[in-house]
């Protein structure tokens, strides 16, 4: 009986790490973020909709930023369009753990990748890929995952020299 205990006590421990590990997304630093990105900007949530794919298997919200500041690879676009896994349509909700949510108005900072043919862009590392704009009387302030809260122009400043 007291070696059944020990082994399961035993089990239990060494179960542990996994149990934690399983539900826990990789911390990257942003700088490789920045260089795994194919698309750097800052910008602001023009537009916003949700639509199964077309295999009527999952949902996805599609949401159109507006450039305001680009880093890397815009090539002079006004607007790039993202894809994301969640969503609504009619009754039916889709939500995905760690997915960040976009809303009409809101001034991000996002390191994105494209989709394989498709003209659609997602965010690299999700949550991490993704960083709040807040305005106030004298700055535009930048808040995300792994930095300080800090100035727009010192944030796309510090990012640019990432990619030097």
């Amino acid at each position: 009986m007291r070696v059944e205990l020990l082994f399961l006590l035993f089990a239990v421990l060494l179960a542990q790490p996994l149990v934690a590990a399983a539900g826990v997304q990789e911390q990257v630093n942003l700088e490789q973020v920045a260089h795994r990105a194919a698309l750097i900007a800052a910008g602001q949530v023009v537009d916003q909709y949700c639509a199964w794919d077309e295999q009527g298997r999952e949902i996805y919200t599609f949401t159109t930023l507006e450039i305001e500041q680009a880093v890397k690879n815009t090539t002079g676009r006004a607007q790039i369009q993202m894809r994301h896994l969640g969503g609504r349509v009619g009754d039916i909700e889709s939500q995905v753990h760690g997915m960040p949510r976009f809303e009409i108005g809101q001034r991000v900072v996002v390191f994105l990748g494209p989709y394989p043919d498709s003209e659609y862009y997602g965010l690299i590392d999700w949550a991490q890929g993704i960083f709040r704009v807040a305005a106030d009387e004298q700055n535009s302030m930048v808040s995300g995952t792994g930095i300080k809260p800090q100035p727009l122009n010192a944030f796309m400043k510090m990012v640019a020299e990432y990619l030097k």
